[in-house]
């Protein structure tokens, strides 16, 4: 019995020695990384049959900075109503009628200095009525000093005046014309006074309205810089005010869509804050020179917004229709555009090429058009039939080969 056991465990051993045997004979097999497993299109031509439609930014059609010309402290803002019916201080977003005096400074030392330049007004009013009571005088003095030499003179001719006589009415003439050319020269003096004065009431007059901000029309208060009693100096911005009864829809456009625009063209514009809705507008701009960065020409559409449905800001819609028709572009999926790895600023796709029975991903750089939708147009650097990697751009580079999607 115990032998049987015995012959049992033996065999056991020999089997497990057996097996380790077997597995350290066997040779360890090498870790084979998959490869990038991507998605790829072919590359075909698109001819839209539809108007191209673009993205364009709301702005007002005029808009101002409103600045104090004088400075000082604040002392009064405009108030409206709040949603609360207790008023408040005009903030942005309101709506304010023109004329309104939206803000003024303490014009204590304004109207100090008209008053100090009225007075001076009246006083030299004041002088010139003196003068000219002066310069009467001295024409009757004159008019008689004439008249004595006149007759003096007569006499004289007659050798019945004394030399000393005559030289005696001869020098009060002489002195009855000097004093007239004084009180002449004097009241040019107080007229020219007088217009000196009379334009340092006028810029006074003006200063002290310039204390005051008014809404130069109705429009809408984009931003406001002030407190009461905040000190403003001369030429602070104290509001920012923009129209929007007509405001602009602004967007970009390629030097191949110019000569399908003009100024005094309708379109129609659209946003998704107002659905179904199309507000009518003109091109009143077409920007003479393309932007140095994006290459794109600005264009200008005008809307009427009586109801001021549109806001600053706002993203529409605009649908152009070419006069011709359009030819046919080479397109590729936006997903297949990449970054190139030695460039921070093109565009690049990786097209497949076939080398030995392998599937390589090449890098090429291309140069974009406009865009369709989920596609774009390629104007260089692919070919119809290329194939281009839409998913998994990011896992490869330059002449890896890659795995394709059935």
């Amino acid at each position: 019995m115990m032998r049987s056991a015995w012959s049992f465990l033996m065999r056991i051993l020999l089997g497990v020695a057996l097996a380790c045997s077997a597995a350290g004979c066997q040779s360890v097999q090498p870790y084979e990384k998959p490869l990038p497993l991507v998605d790829v299109h072919s590359i075909s031509t698109y001819t839209p049959s539809e108007g191209l439609r673009y993205s364009a930014v709301i702005k007002p059609a005029t808009q101002l900075e409103l600045a104090f010309r004088v400075g000082g402290y604040v002392n009064h803002i405009h108030e409206v109503k709040g949603v609360d019916g207790r008023l408040r201080l005009v903030q942005a977003g309101d709506l304010v009628k023109g004329g309104t005096l939206l803000a003024g400074v303490r014009q204590g030392d304004y109207a100090t200095r008209l008053r100090q330049c009225r007075a001076a007004i009246a006083e030299n009013h004041a002088v010139q009525q003196q003068s000219r009571a002066r310069l009467a005088q001295c024409l009757a003095s004159l008019e008689g000093a004439q008249l004595n030499f006149d007759r003096g003179r007569a006499i004289w001719e007659n050798n019945s005046l004394t030399k000393p006589e005559y030289d005696a009415l001869k020098t009060k003439l002489d002195v009855s014309k000097s004093m007239v050319d004084e009180a002449q020269s004097q009241i040019l003096v107080d007229e020219a006074t007088a217009k000196r004065l009379e334009a340092q009431v006028e810029e006074a007059r003006l200063t002290l309205a310039d204390c005051s901000l008014m809404a130069p029309s109705d429009c809408i208060v984009v931003k406001r810089n002030i407190e009461v009693g905040s000190l403003v100096a001369s030429g602070s911005v104290a509001f920012v005010l923009a129209d929007t009864s007509l405001v602009k829809a602004v967007f970009g456009v390629p030097d191949v869509m110019l000569n399908d625009l003009f100024v005094g063209q309708r379109l129609n514009v659209t946003t998704e804050s107002l659905p179904g809705f199309q507000l009518p507008g003109q091109i009143s701009s077409v920007s003479p020179a393309a932007d140095p960065k994006s290459r794109v020409f600005e264009i200008e559409v005008t809307v009427p917004n009586p109801e001021f449905r549109l806001k600053i800001g706002m993203i529409a819609s605009l649908t152009v229709q070419p006069r011709t028709a359009r030819k046919p572009s080479i397109v590729v999926p936006l997903a297949a555009i990449v970054r190139p790895a030695d460039q921070s600023d093109g565009y690049a796709v990786f097209v497949v090429e076939e080398k030995d029975g392998k599937a390589l991903a090449r890098q090429r750089n291309v140069a974009l058009g406009e865009s369709f939708g989920n596609m774009i147009a390629v104007t260089e650097g692919v070919s119809i039939g290329d194939r281009v990697v839409t998913t998994g751009s990011a896992r490869i580079s330059d002449g890896a080969q890659i795995d394709i999607t059935p």
